[in-house]
């Protein structure tokens, strides 16, 4: 069965994670342990000519790409 069926089956509850506040501590030890995080996070971590070849920035675009171009396919597949 479909995985999305499952859950939508399931009718759980629905919670907005995204405007939840992160703890401290995962803050901290986001920011201890994980640099390029910390460059993103941080007021003047990157400079504006770094942000394009910023690690996390290459995989969000090189994946969005991915994405992108097979949504066409699968739209060129179906309208013929």
């Amino acid at each position: 069965m479909n995985v999305t069926v499952e859950l939508i089956k399931q009718d759980l509850p629905v919670f907005d994670r995204f405007h939840m506040n992160t703890a401290d501590s995962v803050l901290d030890e986001l920011l201890e342990k994980v640099e390029d995080f910390t460059r993103g996070w941080m007021i003047n971590g990157l400079k504006p000519d770094e942000y394009e070849e910023f690690g996390p920035v290459v995989l969000f675009r090189e994946s969005f790409g991915k994405a992108w171009s097979g949504s066409i396919e699968i739209i060129k597949q179906r309208r013929s």
